[in-house]
């Protein structure tokens, strides 16, 4: 598909982490990536001319500027999440 490539091209084939609803480490994970990526990732959709509703509604929140400051705050303070809840885990201990 068209947006695949535009993807790709932009983003240099790199594919964002797929949140898995029931892994809070996966969400985290996923918006490191957006926050290491938003410009990039703004230019992408940017060049979707779709109608889609979904590339509509993540065009509006990609124009709210709090989004940059929210995904910055979760990389800055909780980006170590993830490997502390898999190290947990993998020992057998919950949070």
């Amino acid at each position: 598909p068209a947006r695949v490539e535009v993807y790709r091209s932009i983003m240099n084939a790199r594919l964002p982490p797929n949140p898995v609803v029931t892994r809070w480490g996966t969400w985290l994970q996923a918006a490191v990536f957006y926050s290491d990526n938003f410009v990039k990732f703004k230019v992408v959709m940017q060049n979707l001319e779709e109608d889609a509703a979904s590339v509509t509604k993540v065009k509006a929140l990609l124009s709210e500027t709090a989004i940059v400051k929210e995904l910055a705050f979760i990389k800055s303070y909780i980006e170590f999440l993830p490997d502390i809840m898999e190290a947990l885990e993998t020992r057998g201990i919950t949070l």
